[in-house]
């Protein structure tokens, strides 16, 4: 679910889609950079944008999609492909998400998560938490260091107590 919240919904700024299959960032909202269906800039067709900043909309919902890593992946890798595009004479094309699933870590051994119909708690899904982002490395040694780090982080780091106060508030 990407537009009304939901399980696996994920942080996302508020909107609309405009006609077109780009999206028109709230006029207050400056830290977004609005996208055409290709990624490109709403305003310059030779400048793309994807993360935390792009304001994209998908093409099957109309809804703006979340800042998430995924996203920011996938268009990123889409981007790239129509820049090549571009530089090769050929036309672009419009970018679709795939929506492959959201996962959250909620303590040392304990995560939350959804893909497609299944929904993950606990231990295991801290486990398919931990094994898909060591997955995600780029190369064996990468993979084997995020694993170490993993695991010894989880045997001997020591976090302190996490305290929110309302001091001073009224």
């Amino acid at each position: 679910p990407r537009g009304g919240g939901g399980a696996g919904a994920g942080p996302r700024p508020p909107g609309a889609a405009r006609a077109g299959g780009g999206a028109a960032p709230p006029a207050d909202a400056s830290v977004y950079v609005g996208t055409e269906a290709v990624l490109h800039r709403v305003d310059r067709a030779d400048v793309f944008v994807v993360g935390d900043v792009a304001w994209i909309t998908d093409a099957k919902t109309g809804d703006v999609l979340p800042q998430l890593g995924s996203v920011a992946l996938q268009a990123g890798e889409h981007a790239g492909h129509n820049i090549a595009r571009l530089v090769a004479g050929e036309d672009t094309e419009p970018f679709d998400y795939h929506d492959k699933g959201t996962m959250a870590t909620i303590g040392k051994s304990r995560a939350v998560g959804q893909i497609g119909r299944l929904t993950l708690t606990g231990r295991l899904a801290w486990l398919a938490w931990l094994l898909i982002h060591v997955h995600q490395l780029i190369g064996l040694r990468n993979r084997l260091a995020g694993l170490f780090n993993s695991a010894w982080n989880y045997m001997f780091a020591q976090r302190g107590p996490r305290l929110i106060t309302c001091q001073g508030l009224q």
